[in-house]
């Protein structure tokens, strides 16, 4: 295990090496999508599929990790803060990065080993849970509703996990041998 994973020795004898070799998808990289993007390079995954339309306002940087008001001024995409985020902390990482909708690059998810879902409509969470699931690929959902006056965290269905016979078969346990705890 490497010096700066051995914090996390309690995944397993190889979980540096697993983590590296996984690839996350990430789609929607303001807000929530932006603290994903930080912790999984934070823990040591290796590739990443992020996704994002936009370019960052000033009503993002109160929530947007790594967003400056530089970045405000310059019409910086939310993708290119991402990856900049990410290869600040994993300089080796493998980056794809659309800055596109989601549906116009969702091939590029089939080899993701899990994607996770930042997104803010129920419809479009609900298309791309649909879309991920045709490709048995495991789906986390953070994505929040924000309206005039009301926020709402929601949570779909209740937690499970999906043996896809993938990397990563279990939600909690030992990781580097695929058991529950």
């Amino acid at each position: 295990m490497s010096d700066d994973q051995s914090r996390q020795s309690f995944l397993g004898e190889h979980s540096d090496h697993l983590l590296k070799e996984t690839t996350a998808g990430v789609i929607g990289v303001s807000g929530g999508g932006s603290h994903v993007c930080q912790q999984l390079a934070h823990i040591g995954v290796g590739s990443y599929v992020i996704v994002d339309p936009q370019a960052i306002e000033d009503t993002n940087l109160n929530r947007l990790v790594g967003g400056t008001a530089a970045d405000v001024s310059a019409r910086t995409t939310k993708v290119d803060i991402a990856k900049r985020l990410i290869r600040g902390i994993r300089p080796d990482a493998h980056i794809e990065a659309y800055e596109d909708d989601w549906r116009n690059v969702a091939e590029s998810l089939r080899n993701c080993d899990v994607v996770f879902g930042c997104v803010d409509s129920y419809r479009e969470r609900n298309e791309l849970e649909r879309q991920v699931r045709r490709y048995l690929t495991p789906y986390i959902d953070i994505g929040m509703d924000v309206g005039e006056g009301v926020t709402r965290i929601t949570s779909q269905g209740k937690p499970r996990a999906l043996d896809t016979g993938r990397r990563l078969p279990v939600v909690h346990g030992d990781i580097a041998r695929g058991t529950p705890s």
